[in-house]
């Protein structure tokens, strides 16, 4: 989902695919901290009888299935 100008600048900048990268991996590690904050939080309200918003975890967990090919994708790019 990129454009053209930001493919191009991340095929020449090294470091533009090395900051991606690493702003990609902090995103990962950030939802996933979520994940299990909201999945612990979810039991909490359940003994109080409420539930979390539906779809707030898997909506979570698309993210990260997204981001995988990204990063991916990313770190072949610092290996050519």
């Amino acid at each position: 989902m990129t454009d053209n100008n930001t493919t191009q600048r991340l095929q020449a900048d090294p470091n533009a695919r090395h900051a991606s990268q690493s702003r990609l991996r902090q995103i990962d590690r950030d939802v996933s901290d979520i994940i299990q904050a909201l999945a612990a939080h979810g039991s909490m309200l359940r003994q109080r009888g409420m539930n979390l918003p539906p779809g707030a975890l898997d909506n979570l967990q698309a993210m990260r299935a997204r981001i995988a090919p990204l990063l991916g994708a990313l770190a072949e790019h610092n290996l050519t």
